[in-house]
């Protein structure tokens, strides 16, 4: 949570430190990418992994994916489960993962 107010304060301090802001989202957006991947990976096998983790990531709003993807770290908690749960249903999201091809799944 401590990241998540660092960043706010950098983000509204000073315009250059925007760059700063921007790397830290973008490193949060690959984190949260392959958490969401590994979450749908379990939950919705019959997608694409990959591409409903963008669904769900596009989905998500800018602090969440930053709160996502710093708390990541490589380990999964039931709070990214619930979190890509909660965000999986809204309608945007819901939509995008509609129109995904249904992915071959083993048995």
């Amino acid at each position: 949570m401590v990241r998540v107010a660092v960043l706010g304060l950098v983000l509204s301090s000073q315009s250059g430190c925007i760059v700063v802001g921007a790397g830290i989202y973008g490193g949060s957006r690959t984190e949260a990418l392959d958490g969401v991947s590994r979450v749908m990976t379990g939950e919705r096998p019959d997608l694409p992994a990959d591409q409903a983790a963008a669904c769900v990531v596009q989905g998500m709003k800018p602090l969440e994916v930053v709160k996502f993807g710093t708390s990541y770290q490589g380990r999964l908690t039931q709070d990214h489960v619930t979190t890509v749960k909660a965000v999986a249903q809204r309608k945007p999201v819901a939509a995008c993962l509609q129109a995904l091809p249904k992915a071959a799944v083993a048995n």
